[in-house]
Formats: C-alpha cells, structure tokens, sequence
C-alpha cells in the first residue's frame, strides 16, 4: 500500500517536472512488468519442481530411517542409498535451477534501473540545454523517477514472491480438501471377512504434474490366494501394496474388498 503511494505520487510529480521523464520511467516500469510476467511461469514451474523434489527425497530418507531394521536385514542398504542419492541430486539441481531463475530476474532489474539512469540522464542533459530544465529540476527529476521505479519494480517482486507462496497453500491444502477416512467402529461392523481384493482401472500419482505411478491397474485377488509383487526398484511395488491396504487413495479406480469400496471401509476396516 506504501509503495503504491510513493509510486504514484513520484510519477505525479515527474510529470508536472518533465513529461519525457515520465514518460521514459513509465516504459521502464511496463518493460520491468512484461518481464516478470513472461518469467513467472519458469519461476512458479522452478518452484513446483523444488517443492516436489524436498518431498520426494525427506520422504524417501524418514521412510528409510524408520524402516532400518528391515533394510539392513535383506542387504538394500547399497539400493537405498542409490535412491536416496538421485532423489538428492534432483532436489539439488531443482534448487539452483530456482535460484538461477530468482539471480536473473535480480540482474534485469537492476539493468533495467541503470538503463533508465542513463536514459533520462541523456534526456535531462538535452532539455537542460534547451533551458527547459535547471540542473536542480534535473536532479530532483531524477530522483523521483528513481522512486518511482524502485517502488513498482518493488510492488511487482513482492507480488511475484506472494504468487509463489501460494504454492505451499496449495499443497497444504491438497492436505486440508482429502476427504476424512470412515471412522473405525462402522469400518469394523461392516468389514467383511471373505478377503477379496480387486482393483478396478486404479490409476495413482504423488502429486499433480508428476509421473504416473499406477496407470489403469485392474486385478483381481481371491481368498487364500498368495500373490507377489515383483519388478524393479521404483516400479510401484511399495505404493500398490499401499493402495491394497487402504493407506493411499487412487486419483482414478477403486479397491474392492469383497465388492466393497475400501474408502468404506478405512484402513482399520480392513485389519485382520
């Protein structure tokens, strides 16, 4: 609000001293706008990837620590480490590409302020020899362009900076929109106790924009039958067991336990 105030009141006053300094720090200010705005999509893209890789690899880390015991007792500790590695390395890379993105907007606006300097000085000495302005008009022209364009390049980074915060909200309410689980006690009367396990066109994500996990996964699981899950690291084993036991929920699909839905259900109905 503050420096929508000076910005304006700076830009009235250039005007009333010099409508050519106006009108050069106006261009400016456009110029600055235009820029911005043809970079937010980079930096909002830049920044949706660092969220994503911090995710991926604390999340791969806190389920490694919890999970120690187990992976030390069937030697993965070397797999795990790999992982563990890419998945740093990408966070990594998806840092300094964010912070490469934030340095050359930083480089465009200070440019952009020592390109108006020059300009209205250029203009400035033109009218100064014309006697159309005193050199005390001038600097004080100068200085209230310089207010001007560092308030709005102000305003437009701060609203840019504000945009991008509303990243963390949006995960956060990713969080807060899931829709709550069935409670335990009508998950437990109405568990049934045939055991069947189907899926039904189960298509699964970590998060909007990443790769598919789980495409269009259809099976079906009798009673008392045994079933493993085999392929490489990294090719959904860990997150379709998940899914079967109800701790994750598909974007696409369900999972039936004996043909009923198991968000019915909630993971403790289907506890043995």
């Amino acid at each position: 609000m503050i420096d929508g105030m000076m910005a304006l009141l700076a830009m009235a006053m250039l005007a009333w001293y010099s409508p050519a300094f106006c009108a050069v720090a106006a261009a400016s200010a456009a110029l600055y706008a235009g820029l911005r705005l043809l970079s937010y999509p980079r930096l909002q893209d830049a920044a949706l990837h660092r969220l994503y890789a911090g995710a991926k690899e604390h999340g791969h880390f806190l389920e490694t620590v919890r999970a120690i015991s187990a992976v030390k007792l069937f030697g993965r500790e070397a797999a795990r480490l790999a992982d563990w590695s890419r998945l740093k390395r990408a966070q990594i890379g998806s840092e300094q590409r964010a912070q490469r993105l934030s340095a050359l907007c930083k480089l465009a606006n200070v440019t952009l302020l020592r390109a108006q300097a020059l300009a209205l000085l250029y203009v400035g000495a033109l009218q100064v020899l014309e006697r159309r302005l005193s050199i005390g008009m001038l600097m004080a022209a100068s200085l209230y362009a310089g207010t001007f364009s560092g308030r709005v390049f102000q305003l437009l980074d701060s609203w840019v900076d504000i945009r991008l915060l509303g990243l963390h909200a949006g995960r956060l309410a990713d969080l807060l929109g899931e829709p709550p689980e069935a409670d335990d006690a009508e998950a437990a009367q109405t568990a049934p106790a045939q055991g069947r396990l189907s899926l039904r066109g189960v298509s699964f994500r970590y998060g909007e924009g990443e790769p598919w996990v789980l495409r269009d996964v259809s099976l079906d699981i009798p009673p008392g039958q045994s079933v493993a899950l085999t392929g490489p690291s990294g090719g959904g084993k860990t997150t379709l067991a998940k899914i079967l036991l109800g701790l994750l929920q598909p974007q696409s699909g369900e999972v039936l336990v004996d043909g009923v839905p198991i968000a019915r259900l909630g993971p403790g109905g289907t506890a043995p």
